[in-house]
């Protein structure tokens, strides 16, 4: 996680999946299937804000529910 004062909060993926509950592959799929822009370093890594982890696990949520009703 980053933190500058004149930035916004910026988390890995690791830390996005800590705090989303996803593995991995699924952050990455759930990008791919909604695409949803996720910021990158000049490196490539994945950089998520916290209107992206909500997202996540948004989708998360929805699609449980609908696997119930089922």
């Amino acid at each position: 996680m980053s933190n500058n004062l004149d930035e916004e909060v910026v988390y890995t993926l690791k830390d996005t999946v800590k705090l989303t509950g996803l593995s991995i592959d699924l952050v990455r799929l759930y990008e791919k299937e909604f695409n949803l822009q996720i910021q990158r370093t000049e490196g490539g890594h994945r950089r998520y804000t916290k209107q992206n982890i909500d997202l996540l696990i948004e989708i998360k949520k929805r699609n449980t529910r609908a696997k119930l009703e089922l």
